[in-house]
């Protein structure tokens, strides 16, 4: 039977609500072309020409070769300059969290109080995995944020020679927003975005109440189109609409279907080859530490180029007062002097600085700097402050050029109002909402 013949033809979702009515992934091309091979040959002789302290190798890019690049030249339109920094920045992801080295004992903990099932392949050939979870049980956010980033992993690993997407089913019984933690979704979405690019196919999220709905309203300005076009919404009995993208076999009796349920967590053990529930502790580098934990040190007392306070504009206008400090790599922003976890941190690599704003901006004494991500918006309250702040950054951003230069030559990703940003944002917006329930 062909893709065609397949498609179903009752949508289980309501388009007003905000969610995608097709129940059909997006054809796409699961052959590596002719355009994909080109892009991939300029992109290796760019990288061996100027960037050989990165290899294209099975230890710096993980399993997957010509596929992998092939995606990743997708995501970026086969813009050569646009791919190697995705690429390089991706290479450096991997060493952060030492994937190379994440096992199912670092993340146990995390795993064990989430449900994780694989699924077997939806009607239109995608891979698909079940999860749910009850947010009352959950650990901190760093150790969900590597259990999702093992999964993730080891799914992508899994069908490394494969151009096909994944489908995720999510069961959402257990969601409250007076519990919701936005910050971890959105980091989850832009880990996936950005360093598994053509990877997540379509969601399908059950058991989706009114606080849910509204959850996704404030999200969902904040992703990218490609991915929220693909979420599909049911209710309580998603049955029905399951049935429209699974056969029966191929899901669990939770969803309306046959399949035998497996420990996914004992057979991981099984795979690695460990001893079922032993415990290691995560191998993560310091400054992914100290994103979620933040330190023992107040914002004031860390050693840094520069400290002071400045205001940062969110994406939907608002203005936010904060005390910034600059590391040798990053830009933390904290809520205040004295407190110890930072709101947020800006990696330097592949950034520029420069003084002023648009014009719709309206502020002054503002510096903007240009991530591979989007525009930050900073605003001070002399010019002093602001020049002494905008030299500090571009010390800091000529000093990462110069270990790993590729300012000059890459071509970062394009800004946009539209596109995904700082994690603080949405939760600050968020805020508004939760605010509104407790009133209720």
């Amino acid at each position: 039977m062909t893709q065609s013949e397949k498609k179903p033809s009752d949508p289980p979702v309501n388009k007003k609500r905000g969610f995608s009515n097709a129940t059909e992934p997006e054809k796409v091309e699961y052959s590596i072309t002719m355009k994909d091979e080109a892009c991939i040959l300029k992109v290796k002789a760019i990288m061996a020409a100027k960037y050989p302290q990165y290899p294209l190798d099975k230890t710096n890019l993980g399993p997957g070769g010509h596929f992998k690049l092939t995606r990743f030249c997708r995501s970026q339109k086969h813009k050569p300059e646009r791919t190697v920094a995705a690429l390089i920045e991706y290479m450096q992801f991997r060493r952060e969290w030492h994937l190379n080295d994440l096992r199912i004992s670092h993340v146990f903990e995390a795993m064990n109080c989430v449900s994780i099932q694989r699924l077997g392949q939806t009607k239109f050939g995608n891979e698909a995995i079940f999860f749910s979870y009850d947010d009352r049980n959950l650990p901190g956010d760093l150790e969900l944020m590597a259990a999702c980033i093992y999964v993730i992993e080891a799914i992508d690993c899994d069908i490394a020679e494969s151009l096909a997407p994944v489908a995720m089913v999510g069961a959402m019984d257990c969601f409250n927003i007076r519990r919701y933690n936005v910050k971890l979704d959105k980091m989850a979405m832009q880990l996936i975005y950005n360093y598994y690019p053509e990877r997540l196919g379509p969601v399908i999220v059950t058991n989706c109440g009114p606080m849910f709905r509204i959850a996704w309203a404030m999200c969902k300005p904040w992703i990218p189109d490609s991915f929220s076009k693909q979420v599909m919404a049911l209710g309580k009995h998603p049955e029905k609409g399951i049935s429209t993208i699974f056969d029966p076999e191929n899901v669990i009796p939770r969803l309306g279907g046959t399949m035998e349920q497996k420990d996914y967590l004992r057979s991981l053990y099984e795979k690695e080859g460990i001893p079922y529930g032993t415990i290691e502790a995560l191998p993560v580098d310091k400054r992914v530490w100290l994103s979620y934990y933040g330190s023992d040190e107040t914002a004031k007392e860390y050693q840094a180029v520069w400290k002071g306070f400045m205001g940062k504009r969110t994406r939907i206008g608002r203005w936010t007062r904060y005390y910034g400090v600059l590391t040798d790599d990053t830009l933390f922003y904290f809520k205040g002097p004295n407190k110890k976890m930072p709101n947020n941190g800006i990696p330097l690599s592949f950034c520029t600085v420069c003084a002023g704003a648009p014009k719709k901006v309206k502020r002054s004494h503002t510096i903007t700097l240009e991530t591979s991500d989007r525009p930050y918006y900073f605003s001070f309250d002399t010019e002093a402050a602001r020049d002494d702040c905008l030299a500090k950054l571009g010390q800091v951003i000529g000093d990462i050029a110069g270990e790993d230069p590729l300012f000059a030559d890459v071509q970062l990703h394009e800004g946009s109002e539209s596109g995904s940003g700082g994690v603080s944002d949405v939760d600050e917006d968020l805020g508004d909402v939760r605010d509104m329930v407790e009133e209720e």
